[in-house]
């Protein structure tokens, strides 16, 4: 009888840990792909557009991200949790909640790009973006549903099919994007930006609807979301629409500054080289929140410990040693986005090192999702992009390395508190999570 009950041990050892591979390498290679046509794309409108027309840009894709926030409601982590519990034991549930999640995203979607074609051309900021600003409103909607299909796909553990629609948008974002700003200027860049994100959702939502046929689980339009669900979402979705609307507001400050606008450009140079410093934890973020989760349900505060111990070191390490190399030439990678983008050497030194206080951010907030509550890391949330915000409306002339420092700050502070949390709870053995949410998600 032992033996009989030791031989399933390993074999299902070894089935999580091939699975986890198997996840994050096509995770990897997606997000590789997302990455990537995102900065190519910024490197080809920097050099085609020049650093004040780059920072229009930047400062209208800022605004249609912050509108997406606030439109997508939560939906999508809380879309991954609910559909990841339910597809092998309710498939009925797994495919209504799909359903809720895209027939939810695309009516709010509708709503908030209506307003938003309504109210854009009212914002004196933005209103110097001229043809470009008709083209926002379709951007918005298409990456909203785009957003929700594509945590869908992670909740079924679709990696490999996710990847595929990565890959499809790696190839046409640079391309059309290209097209665009040749002919078109910043309105045929954003225009590019619109059709290339267009294709993508149709064919991220075909490989949607395939993968839940061969799995059985039947995409129903019709019912509504549990009140966990419900009240998830709300926590996601105003933790999202903090700091993304600090970014956004701080952007408009900055943009409103004399030659704000060139400052702008040099800021969301910096940061796209910031997003690429932090792939990895991001990574780890993706494959580690569901690990914690099922040691935090089984109260294994060991393996909590030793998770995120593994985490937190090699996201420090890994994006140190980059961090480093970015801060030895600056000026260099900056200019490869063209001409007068190397000014912003000094910008992306702090972007850099502000990488590093972000990764150590990443994982602990992806570890106080899992083994916390959704109120606190909400708070938390708050108090950082209340600290960015306080540290650049308090300046007389603000300027991009202002904006860099202040993001340095807030996930330096932001870090120590996180992490002072989690250690209290792992320490104390509070890893637990509520019940009604664990049997609702």
């Amino acid at each position: 009888m032992a033996a009989t009950l030791t031989i399933p041990a390993p074999q299902a050892r070894f089935s999580l840990a091939r699975r986890l591979a198997f996840n994050t390498v096509w995770s990897v290679i997606g997000s590789i792909a997302a990455q990537g046509s995102s900065l190519v794309g910024t490197v080809i409108l920097g050099r085609m557009l020049g650093v004040t027309t780059f920072g229009k840009l930047s400062l209208l894709l800022t605004t249609v991200l912050t509108v997406q926030t606030l439109a997508e409601l939560g939906l999508g982590l809380t879309t991954t949790k609910v559909v990841a519990s339910l597809r092998n034991t309710d498939a009925a549930r797994a495919g209504r909640t799909i359903g809720f999640a895209l027939r939810s995203a695309a009516l709010s979607g509708f709503v908030f790009a209506v307003a938003l074609a309504f109210s854009i051309h009212r914002m004196p900021a933005l209103r110097m973006a001229g043809a470009a600003l008709v083209f926002a409103p379709v951007l918005l909607l298409s990456e909203l549903l785009n957003r929700v299909q594509m945590s869908a796909l992670a909740g079924l553990e679709s990696f490999q099919f996710s990847a595929r629609a990565q890959l499809c948008r790696c190839i046409l974002t640079p391309l059309m994007v290209w097209i665009g700003a040749r002919n078109g200027g910043l309105t045929g860049a954003l225009v590019g930006l619109g059709c290339a994100s267009l294709i993508v959702c149709a064919a991220t939502y075909q490989i949607l609807r395939l993968r839940c046929a061969d799995l059985n689980i039947p995409i129903r339009y019709r019912g509504f979301a549990e009140s966990a669900m419900l009240r998830t979402s709300v926590c996601l979705w105003g933790s999202a629409l903090l700091l993304n609307g600090s970014a956004w507001l701080a952007g408009v400050l900055l943009a409103s500054q004399p030659g704000g606008l060139t400052e702008l450009g040099l800021f969301n140079a910096s940061e796209k080289w910031r997003a690429a410093l932090v792939f990895l934890p991001n990574m780890l973020f993706q494959v580690t929140l569901p690990m914690l989760s099922h040691a935090n349900a089984c109260v294994d505060r060991r393996s909590c410990s030793r998770i995120l111990g593994s985490a937190l070191g090699l996201s420090m390490a890994t994006t140190g040693v980059l961090a480093a190399i970015v801060v030895f030439q600056p000026a260099l990678l900056m200019s490869i986005f063209g001409t007068g983008f190397s000014r912003g050497a000094d910008v992306l030194s702090l972007a850099a090192w502000g990488s590093v206080a972000a990764a150590v951010w990443t994982v602990g907030s992806g570890a106080l999702w899992a083994i916390g509550n959704p109120l606190q890391m909400l708070l938390l949330d708050a108090l950082r992009a209340g600290l960015f915000l306080a540290l650049c409306v308090g300046l007389p002339h603000l300027a991009a390395r202002d904006l860099a420092r202040a993001s340095l700050v807030s996930f330096v502070v932001g870090g120590i508190v996180i992490f002072a949390i989690l250690w209290r709870r792992l320490a104390s053995g509070s890893t637990r999570i509520e019940t009604a949410n664990a049997d609702s998600l």
